[in-house]
């Protein structure tokens, strides 16, 4: 599951990039990730919540920086899936999970788009 929330927001190589590097596009090789069948829903899920994210200003210059999951948006979908409270918390410990693997990547993406 990190491996895959990971991979859902490390921004791909650009063209320009791999030019740079000396390289062409088909030079790179692309990650497959595996969703094991019991990690379906929790990646379904992280995908569909993929615009929940709560952004905030740092700062005097008021750079913005990712801090999570607005939870309080995500609740009512679990709570639409009408899983019972075991899978309801079970679920929401893997996004939690997936949150954790995905943040140290947008805020690196966002760091360097700010450079």
């Amino acid at each position: 599951m990190r491996d895959c929330a990971r991979a859902l927001h490390e921004p791909p190589i650009t063209e320009a990039e791999a030019h740079e590097a000396g390289f062409e596009l088909e030079d790179y090789d692309t990650e497959e990730v595996v969703i094991w069948p019991e990690n379906e829903l929790a990646v379904q899920m992280f995908c569909r919540i993929g615009t929940r994210w709560r952004y905030m200003a740092r700062g005097m210059q008021g750079a913005m920086f990712v801090a999570g999951v607005q939870w309080e948006a995500v609740y009512p979908l679990l709570d639409r899936l009408g899983l019972s409270a075991d899978d309801w918390a079970d679920l929401l410990q893997q996004l939690e999970v997936m949150e954790q693997a995905a943040l140290p990547v947008i805020r690196a993406s966002m760091a360097s788009k700010t450079k």
